[in-house]
């Protein structure tokens, strides 16, 4: 017997497998701010005392931190859109920080921030093309 072209199908079509990348960046998101509090954060706040370290500079690399671990939540309750934002303010922040500090957990922080944020579209052109279908 064939199947009815214009008769709606009766098994319920499955659903594309969920990808594993936010769960992989908000990982990254977490140890990344961990290093960075247990490594670099006693040695920014000692090169600001000595005055080898703006503390404008100080400032954005609390906010990269605090940018990364609001975008790993966005991520966590899968807010895409606030993700990407927040993922692009902490990369904007880290680069400031490199500007001025070249820490290695710069680095990866701005790494990191880029890749959520390309996790972030990505999953909202998802949730856009679930939407039109």
């Amino acid at each position: 017997m064939t199947d009815d072209p214009y008769r709606p199908p009766t098994r319920a079509a499955s659903a594309p497998p969920a990808s594993r990348w936010p769960l992989y960046v908000v990982i990254l998101s977490f140890l990344q701010v961990l290093l960075c509090v247990m490594n670099n954060a006693p040695s920014a706040i000692e090169m600001t005392r000595n005055g080898d370290l703006r503390p404008i500079s100080l400032l954005a690399f609390v906010l990269s931190g605090a940018l990364i671990l609001i975008g790993a939540a966005m991520l966590l309750w899968r807010k895409p859109l606030s993700a990407s934002i927040a993922y692009a303010m902490s990369s904007l922040f880290a680069a400031l920080v490199l500007a001025e500090w070249r820490a290695p957990l710069a680095f990866t922080g701005l790494g990191i921030g880029l890749i959520g944020l390309l996790v972030g579209v990505h999953m909202r052109l998802q949730a856009r093309a679930a939407r039109s279908h």
